[in-house]
């Protein structure tokens, strides 16, 4: 009598999977470079977490253009997340040509646009071997949207799809009001001094405006201990240890607050980088200063890369591409000039 075929578990599914065919519809075009999450050729890729949450950190900004300290801020939250508050997943969110044209006008001084598709490209360069990032690539936030409900909606029996909006500490200010993750069709938010300080943040953390005190997340450590040995049973106990260690020693880190004016249950996540001393200084601002002359007055690409790698730039080689291309545009600063007394 031959044995019953009783199926075995379930095999891991793929976040890509779903994103791939919510991004495109079915399967990406064949040639597609940026598949979501590196989908079909990742080496760890993104699981969905199956009758839990699966969170997505999605990184919005110009980028205009991106910088190493971009990458650093991602890196450092993404991989120093406290408990029960880990990511699966990041996607870095572009504005697109139109908002960040309007965002330029505005400025005192006229601005230098680097057009989506490059900056795209820039961030592609720089986060190609990492398969659980993903660089949004289809434009405008009503296709975001739209990509994020196919998602939720394929995944709906099997998960929960939570997004937390990662933004830099300059996007919070003790007098103005927190920015909202809803702009982003997030459900929380979270910022770190990943490479540059936070205003509220000190030897006593501030308070923001429409925000609550600050509160020290959940540091349990007998907790923590039986839920990472529980998921990691039959792993090596040394290797168990160091692991309950860094997710403690993460969750110490990391502070949270109430946002009290947004829809309840919102919190604001500031996760402490250490390292603040010493590290670089640099800002989008500056590399489009050390553009300026390379776009009057081109050398080689490898010239022109060596100077904005010096001021900060991620993927230097493709921006000075960029430069060659003459695909760069000045935009017109529409601020009336201040009028100087007699």
């Amino acid at each position: 009598m031959s044995a019953p075929n009783i199926p075995g578990p379930p095999g891991p599914m793929l976040l890509g999977d779903h994103a791939e065919v919510a991004r495109y519809g079915k399967t990406a075009p064949p040639g597609t470079q940026n598949i979501p999450f590196n989908n079909g050729r990742a080496t760890d890729p993104p699981l969905v977490q199956v009758d839990a949450i699966t969170r997505i950190l999605v990184y919005p900004g110009s980028f205009n253009p991106p910088h190493r300290g971009h990458l650093h801020l991602l890196d450092h939250v993404f991989q120093n997340a406290g408990y029960k508050a880990e990511y699966h997943a990041a996607i870095i969110l572009l504005m697109d040509d139109e908002h960040l044209t309007r965002k330029l006008e505005s400025l005192p001084e006229n601005g230098l646009l680097v057009p989506l598709e490059r900056r795209t490209a820039l961030w592609q360069q720089a986060v190609s071997h990492n398969d659980k990032y993903w660089v949004w690539d289809n434009g405008a936030m009503d296709n975001f949207t739209a990509f994020i409900d196919a998602l939720q909606l394929r995944l709906a029996t099997h998960t929960t799809i939570e997004l937390v909006g990662l933004l830099g500490p300059d996007s919070f200010s003790l007098t103005e009001p927190v920015p909202s993750p809803t702009t982003w069709y997030c459900r929380h938010l979270v910022t770190s001094n990943g490479w540059r300080g936070a205003a509220f943040a000190g030897d006593v953390m501030q308070r923001l405006p429409g925000c609550s005190t600050w509160r020290h997340t959940h540091t349990d450590r007998g907790e923590i201990g039986a839920e990472i040995s529980r998921t990691m049973q039959g792993r090596d106990p040394e290797y168990i240890h160091r692991e309950v260690e860094r997710v403690v020693w993460n969750s110490q880190k990391s502070v949270w607050c109430l946002m009290e004016e947004e829809i309840p249950g919102t919190i604001l996540l500031y996760n402490a980088y250490d390292q603040v001393q010493g590290q670089e200084n640099m800002s989008s601002t500056d590399i489009r200063r050390a553009m300026a002359p390379l776009m009057e007055r081109p050398g080689t690409v490898l010239q022109m890369a060596n100077t904005l790698h010096a001021a900060g730039a991620l993927s230097p080689n493709t921006l000075a591409e960029c430069i060659r291309d003459g695909v760069i545009r000045e935009i017109a600063s529409t601020v009336e000039p201040a009028s100087s007394s007699a």
